[in-house]
């Protein structure tokens, strides 16, 4: 009736400044989980799949790996670096520059023992000074929180099994190429750019470049900015063979340096400039890509950890963020294998997904992934339209009720 509709749109009326604020308290919470939980820009590990600002700037391609074992089989270290498209790009800042502040053997020891300490144990593990606590196991995909005790940083390291004909240096390539990276992963990032490189002497010594990166938050936060230097080299053979990329920030004083040099180059650019971002921290972040032993068939190994500060943000909230962030694991993974397989076909872009992980085709999730955002998409429309008509009536139900009582 009139009357009990007037009531109840009071009762609404009065609710409407708690919802406002509950569902923007809800999107602004959404939004930071996203946030931290992609904090692998740059190659710190696995981004989300929000859509968001990209900008591509001048970057040299990985070059394409010809060997899963040695990096004196890595053809191209000596060679220009290519565009997906073929043309001869160069790094922001130039080639040449040898200030580097880490040790690439150190970085990748470091790296060995996070992911020993994740391996020791089927639920928990610890060795040296990491702990690492299992959080998920699906899909061929794990995932352990990594706490390295004291004033360290935490961090996660994920490891996935992909079943694949596509080889080691297919993924190699699409994870450590800047403009592959933007092909399958671009939504992880703001912008992603190699500010300068430094040639292996010997082709089979480790490469080193500074790579920069820039990260979307949330409405109301300040992007993150990461400056890392970054490394290709071997894995050793009694670690299972394969490549590994590995990858630290510089000094406060190296960074602040390198933004200033990438911003004048760059001149003024409006919301992009590295001076109105606040700056992250790599402590350590990796890749190690190995190929499966040769009696489980082909298919490669990829471990995927980060030692990442975000700066701004309590570190309870990032482990939180973290943890809650661990299932978008298995979907970065299925496009990594899809872009692999396209890769290893000889094609470009991302095409149809590879064989898929020992669990869970690729193929499926995606369609499948594909379906469930169209249907939530539907079903917000409508319920936005439920709730337009409830108003929109009870709007009318009350204009009654106040006719009929001054009538």
């Amino acid at each position: 009736s009139p009357p009990l509709a007037g009531q109840e749109l009071g009762r609404t009326l009065c609710r409407a400044p708690a919802l406002v604020l509950t569902g923007c308290l809800k999107n602004a919470t959404a939004g930071l989980l996203r946030f931290i939980a992609s904090d692998g820009a740059g190659g710190c590990g696995p981004g989300d799949q929000r859509g968001g600002r990209r900008q591509l700037m001048s970057s040299p391609e990985a070059p394409p790996c010809r060997a899963p074992a040695l990096l004196g089989s890595i053809g191209g270290l000596k060679k220009p670096a290519a565009s997906a498209s073929g043309e001869q790009v160069a790094p922001l800042l130039g080639s040449g520059d040898n200030s580097f502040e880490s040790d690439p053997g150190e970085l990748l020891r470091r790296a060995f023992e996070i992911y020993r300490s994740c391996i020791g144990d089927v639920e928990s593990g610890s060795a040296g000074q990491f702990r690492a606590e299992r959080a998920m196991d699906k899909d061929g995909c794990t995932v352990w929180m990594v706490d390295g005790g004291g004033d360290a940083t935490p961090g996660t390291c994920s490891q996935a099994v992909i079943r694949s004909a596509a080889p080691v240096e297919a993924f190699v390539q699409a994870l450590h190429g800047v403009q592959e990276r933007l092909t399958w992963d671009g939504s992880s990032f703001v912008s992603y750019e190699v500010l300068c490189s430094s040639p292996a002497e010997q082709i089979d010594q480790p490469r080193g470049d500074i790579v920069y990166c820039r990260m979307q938050a949330p409405r109301g936060m300040a992007d993150r900015v990461v400056v890392q230097e970054r490394w290709l080299l071997p894995v050793p053979a009694n670690d299972g063979g394969g490549v590994a990329v590995v990858m630290a920030s510089p000094s406060e004083a190296r960074t602040e340096e390198l933004l200033a040099r990438r911003d004048a180059v760059l001149g003024p650019t409006p919301g992009h400039s590295a001076s109105l971002a606040i700056h992250a921290k790599t402590v350590l972040s990796a890749y190690l890509v190995r190929p499966l032993p040769s009696a489980e068939g082909p298919g490669v190994v990829v471990v995927a950890m980060s030692q990442t500060d975000l700066g701004g943000v309590p570190a309870w909230a990032q482990a939180v963020a973290r943890r809650a962030g661990t299932g978008r694991f298995v979907q970065w993974v299925r496009r990594l294998d899809a872009h692999c397989a396209q890769l290893s076909a000889g094609g470009a872009g991302v095409g149809p997904p590879g064989p898929g992980l020992v669990a869970g085709g690729a193929a499926k999730g995606q369609v499948a992934n594909k379906g469930t955002g169209t249907l939530h998409r539907l079903l917000r429309h409508a319920a936005f339209l439920a709730i337009a008509l409830a108003g929109f009536w009870l709007a009318r139900a009350a204009a009654a009720h106040v006719t009929v009582r001054i009538q």
